[in-house]
């Protein structure tokens, strides 16, 4: 897979030109011997698909006069032919192509895009749709309309993170998210990237950077619809983010990004940026995840019998843990994880344990707590015993 970076390479003004190695590694932000690795490589899925490849003159680099390829396939450097989809990928990523709201799709959209039959899409559009109708969204379609999402915007848009959480879980998924990103009429992913790290960076904010991709991710493909739909927070919803040092980032954001400047989609950026921050004791609006957290390491003690040997540390580390997961489960955003059935199956009764301790967060949150954030918990408490 290629870096990120590249997408800067692969474009029209690009073509055809010659620029010295340092130089173009400087425009694209890469550093020269990883921008040399990357484009061999690149010759290499060129040289099979029989296309002009970029040659090496004198320290110099000459690009093709033209290359046929789309980023999704020159990032991952596999063709559109040679990506199978399973069933709920294509299912979700019908749901995101509908997201966009770019043109007035049709089944032929569909199948053009996923490179499957007509019955395929017929079948998997009728499955969809009757997985978001429990979900009180509809797939709508209307001859002059084509097809599109219909329901509370929250809630679409809680369900499209979701989604665009889960591909990136997959190549194939992840194919399916950089190829649709392409089909809006501007891909300011790499834009939308650095004007996020940038605010999260100004803010003093820490974020796995794996995380802010997915949200980059996810914003790109939000541009598309941002124009056109409100979204809505209740009085609690926005008392819950309006103190918080994200909704500063979030607004800083958005004055580096126009399109995304409408009423309530600061707290809605703000929602997002806190899903995947760790907790900050400087942040005073969030005490009360702090105390939550204490209250959580008093009920391990209390029914495991353990007795932390850094009781401070270990309050700090389940806080800055607590923070995200929170408003994952508050505002209904999840992760896909992998390892939740091992640690059940292999730790039965410590997971069972740590379900009961973290009842405080579930009084908190009025939802039931998933199973990933007792299996994260568990391997805390296990880390710092």
């Amino acid at each position: 897979m290629l870096d990120y970076h590249l997408q800067k390479l692969f474009q029209k003004k690009f073509y055809g030109s010659r620029i010295s190695l340092e130089e173009l590694a400087l425009v694209i932000g890469i550093d020269p011997q990883r921008l040399y690795q990357q484009i061999r490589e690149v010759n290499i899925f060129l040289r099979k698909k029989g296309q002009p490849e970029f040659r090496f003159v004198d320290g110099d680099i000459q690009l093709p006069e033209k290359i046929n390829f789309s980023w999704a396939e020159l990032k991952f450097l596999t063709s559109r032919y040679e990506i199978i989809f399973s069933e709920i990928e294509r299912q979700r990523l019908i749901f995101l192509y509908c997201f966009l709201e770019v043109e007035n799709l049709s089944v032929f959209h569909f199948q053009d895009f996923l490179q499957v039959s007509k019955n395929t899409i017929l079948a998997d559009i009728k499955k969809l749709r009757e997985y978001l109708e429990e979900n009180a969204i509809q797939l709508v379609y209307q001859r002059k309309s084509g097809f599109y999402l219909s329901g509370e915007e929250l809630p679409i848009r809680i369900f499209a993170r979701n989604i665009v959480s889960e591909l990136l879980d997959s190549d194939s998924g992840y194919w399916g998210l950089t190829a649709l990103q392409e089909q809006l009429p501007q891909n300011d992913y790499l834009l939308f990237r650095q004007h996020l790290k940038q605010a999260v960076i100004e803010q003093k904010l820490t974020v796995v950077p794996s995380r802010v991709e997915e949200v980059s991710h996810y914003i790109t493909l939000l541009s598309g619809r941002i124009a056109h739909h409100r979204v809505v927070f209740t009085q609690e919803e926005q008392e819950l983010l309006v103190g918080l040092e994200a909704k500063v980032a979030a607004e800083k954001f958005i004055a580096c990004t126009p399109a995304f400047d409408y009423p309530n989609e600061a707290l809605f950026l703000t929602s997002l940026v806190m899903t995947v921050v760790e907790g900050s004791i400087q942040d005073a609006s969030l005490d009360y995840l702090l105390q939550c957290a204490h209250q959580i390491i008093q009920r391990i003690q209390t029914f495991s019998a353990i007795d932390f040997r850094e009781r401070n540390q270990t309050l700090l580390h389940v806080f800055y843990h607590l923070v995200p997961s929170f408003f994952r489960i508050y505002f209904g955003y999840h992760l896909p994880n992998a390892w939740t059935d091992v640690v059940k199956r292999q730790h039965n009764e410590l997971f069972k344990l740590t379900k009961i301790a973290l009842r405080p967060l579930e009084k908190l949150t009025r939802k039931t707590i998933p199973d990933i954030l007792c299996e994260r918990t568990f391997y805390d408490k296990l880390n710092n015993n």
